[in-house]
């Protein structure tokens, strides 16, 4: 398959060839999320480190021989670097290796030394910046940050050409909102608004009480409808991640694929490897899906040789329970052990 350098343009294509019924003997899909370092200057409540203090991170030799690695076997590899602190400015020669266009920022190192990081990020390839943004009077409860910081390093990225996405991390506290931000972001002139449900797998522990439930996933898609269908957002491509589930509405491809038993594409299967790999070296299913009963191996050196070693593998779709690929697997699991719960 062709390299997007996005994982929603490649999962968005997979969605469209099964969904479509195309020869998917052409479409053995490889995707590798390779988490390098959990370094941060933050502390988000809804980050899945949930003000983790433990800051693995590979070296950049390590980082580059893995993904070498993974580039030979015919991955497509996405870096991660949980914040572009300084010290990782030199694994941008790697996202160029990838040529993956997109990195995800708090804003911070922007703010402080955009004069030095924005021609790094143009001479290695970088077109998108992704920034989170909460609502007035919950962002700096969630972050701990200063929402005007985030602003200003939105504004900065724009003002230098990049190409702009907002996620926005969906709960029952940030649910209501979503219009009023979308507005402020119309004015703005972002260019993608990307939704993302916050999932619990034992982290985010502080906002376990704040998961969308049925109801409230229903809400969300009216949103998702009513934005979808103002002229005055035209401009604004809107995303969801896959642990919202299929679109409901229209002719979406996501549905498509769901209806062929294809939506979630997590793990190695017949059709194609979709892996998450962390600084511990632990391979995963999905970066959803990290908890210990679903790994599937680790990445292993031999005679100063890195190797993906399988040998040790869970069945990690018996660890869903009553698994289909209907839906997303991190969503199955959490209605079924957290979810469940709650409602009763």
């Amino acid at each position: 398959m062709e390299n997007y350098g996005r994982r929603k343009e490649l999962r968005n294509k997979v969605h469209e060839i099964f969904g479509e019924g195309h020869n998917t003997e052409e479409c053995f899909y490889k995707y590798a999320m390779v988490w390098m370092s959990r370094k941060c200057n933050s502390k988000c409540k809804y980050c899945y480190q949930d003000g983790d203090t433990v800051n693995n991170a590979w070296s950049y030799e390590k980082a580059d021989a893995v993904t070498s690695l993974l580039l030979a076997e015919g991955y497509h590899v996405q870096p991660l670097i949980n914040e572009w602190l300084p010290e990782f400015w030199d694994f941008l020669k790697i996202m160029k290796k990838c040529q993956w266009k997109e990195i995800t920022t708090n804003g911070l190192v922007i703010i402080d030394r955009y004069k030095e990081f924005f021609p790094l990020l143009k001479e290695n390839g970088i077109t998108d910046i992704r920034h989170s943004l909460f609502p007035k009077g919950i962002h700096e409860k969630i972050t701990g940050r200063n929402r005007e910081k985030t602003l200003k390093a939105i504004r900065l990225s724009k003002e230098h050409g990049f190409r702009v996405v907002v996620n926005y991390v969906v709960t029952t506290e940030t649910l209501p909102h979503i219009m009023e931000v979308c507005e402020e972001l119309l004015e703005l002139e972002i260019d993608e608004v990307q939704f993302m449900n916050l999932i619990y797998l034992g982290r985010a522990k502080d906002l376990q009480k704040q998961l969308l439930k049925t109801d409230d996933l229903r809400a969300f898609w009216g949103i998702w409808k009513t934005l979808n269908e103002d002229e005055r957002f035209k401009n604004i491509e809107f995303d969801f991640q896959a642990n919202f589930g299929p679109c409901p509405q229209g002719n979406h491809v996501s549905t498509k694929a769901a209806e062929k038993d294809h939506f979630c594409i997590a793990g190695k299967n017949s059709y194609g490897h979709f892996l998450y790999i962390t600084p511990e070296d632990g391979i995963y299913p999905c970066f959803l899906l990290s908890e210990p009963q679903f790994k599937i191996g680790e990445v292993i050196c031999k005679n100063n040789t890195y190797q993906l070693d399988y040998s040790n593998s869970q069945d990690w779709e018996k660890a869903v329970g009553s698994f289909s690929r209907k839906n997303c697997a991190a969503t199955q699991f959490l209605m079924k052990t957290i979810l469940s719960n709650q409602e009763e």
